[in-house]
């Protein structure tokens, strides 16, 4: 099953897979209880919501729809990111058929990245998103009842570090870490292998 707020990106989950369910639905209140085991919540969605009161409720939110033992998949991208590949700079991508000019701003005293990006000679949308550190995200997970099983750099898929510019977050429902954390350490190793 699949949510967007967006009514377009889901038309667009329809036309590709047609057969897939989706809903138009808001992070911070979605339309299930538990009955999930996995949920994910990946491509900077939690870097949307600007506020970190409402990022630690759609962690909550997230975490609602899982059964016991299940698992959420989430991601952020990180300050680093924003600093090494965004901040106060511009550029154009061309595609086949379409370009994008893009223009960028970073504060880092909010927190805040704006975006500017144009699709040829279109209006200008401004996307924003905030920079949570991992420890943010790591105490929004705690407080929704998870147990972090691990977080790790996007492109490795070994622990996260300072320089890290996205951080994936796996977690489960209401256990010890024990034997989830060992089965899903020997998954994360298969996935490092095949990063390798």
């Amino acid at each position: 099953v699949g949510l967007d707020l967006s009514a377009a990106m889901l038309a667009q989950a329809r036309s590709n897979k047609p057969e897939a369910p989706v809903v138009r639905g808001d992070l911070r209140r979605l339309p299930w209880k538990p009955c999930f085991n996995l949920t994910t919540c990946l491509f900077d969605s939690l870097n949307f919501v600007l506020d970190p009161g409402e990022m630690r409720r759609a962690v909550a939110e997230l975490a609602a729809t899982l059964d016991e033992g299940g698992l959420l998949y989430c991601d952020i991208v990180t300050e680093r990111m924003v600093l090494d590949h965004f901040a106060d700079q511009e550029w154009v991508e061309r595609n086949a058929g379409f370009s994008t000019r893009w223009s960028s701003r970073y504060s880092r005293t909010t927190r805040i990245s704006e975006t500017d990006v144009r699709i040829n000679s279109g209006p200008v949308y401004t996307f924003r998103e905030r920079m949570y550190a991992r420890e943010d995200v790591e105490e929004a997970l705690a407080a929704a009842g998870l147990t972090l099983l691990g977080a790790y750099d996007a492109e490795t898929w070994r622990a996260a570090r300072t320089r890290s510019i996205r951080i994936d977050f796996v977690a489960v429902k209401g256990q010890s870490a024990g034997p989830s954390a060992r089965a899903f350490e020997k998954a994360a190793a298969r996935i490092r292998r095949m990063m390798a």
